[in-house]
């Protein structure tokens, strides 16, 4: 992951969006839509970081996947990293900006493994002793 100030940057200026376009959700589940796939599609990344892909290429295939099944402002964001050669800070552009606006609005990301699936009512039980360790504050469940 390439971390630097240009990174930072940009997840601000999507972050800012995000807030003042109403689309924070959206954009949260289509940015980790989008790490999920840096993480599993590991030809995707090859081909979207590559120095050797023409970057006209390259936005065309970007269009052809991602319009319509992703925020255009996601879409716009890669595009524009091509345009600018900065393709290899999306990964940390997006980590940032599911910080940026977890923080804006008092989210903590909580991931907890177990060797076994467990039941709704274990579920419940550890977010009811969360809430009462954090002085009332909410969670939910996200199942992977």
């Amino acid at each position: 992951m390439v971390n630097s100030e240009a990174a930072v940057q940009y997840a601000n200026a999507l972050s800012q969006l995000a807030i003042e376009t109403k689309t924070s959700e959206e954009l949260i589940n289509n940015s980790k839509e989008l790490l999920g796939l840096l993480d599993e599609d590991k030809d995707f990344v090859q081909f979207y970081n590559s120095k050797n892909v023409d970057g006209n290429d390259k936005k065309e295939v970007i269009k052809k996947v991602f319009n319509k099944k992703i925020n255009d402002y996601l879409v716009n964001l890669l595009l524009y990293l091509v345009d600018n050669a900065d393709e290899k800070l999306l990964e940390n552009i997006l980590i940032k900006f599911n910080e940026n606006l977890n923080d804006s609005t008092g989210v903590i990301e909580v991931k907890i493994f177990t060797p076994f699936e467990l039941k709704k009512e274990d579920v419940t039980s550890i977010l009811n002793k969360i809430e009462k360790k954090t002085l009332g504050c909410h969670f939910w469940m996200m199942q992977l």
